[in-house]
């Protein structure tokens, strides 16, 4: 599997980064991302994991191409 792999976060850090995703929404600073967040499934999944997470959006739109943001890990080939 490859990608943008999902990673263990707190239910607060993925509250934090909702917000500030809305916030740059609102800003017109990210013009376009996405969000997964999902029920953790031991054993794949760590058992102390409050929910899996992963994202990528776009960030300093405002001031030009600007950059992006990711949230998990990258999976490896096939």
């Amino acid at each position: 599997m490859s990608g943008n792999l999902p990673v263990p976060m707190s239910y607060s850090s993925l509250a934090a980064v909702l917000r500030g995703m809305a916030e740059l929404v609102e800003l017109g600073d990210s013009m376009e991302g996405s969000i997964e967040y999902m029920i953790p499934m031991p054993p794949n999944d760590p058992e102390d994991a409050e929910v899996m997470a992963r994202a990528s959006f776009r960030i300093g739109n405002r001031e030009g191409q600007g950059g992006i943001r990711v949230i998990g890990t990258l999976g490896g080939g096939p």
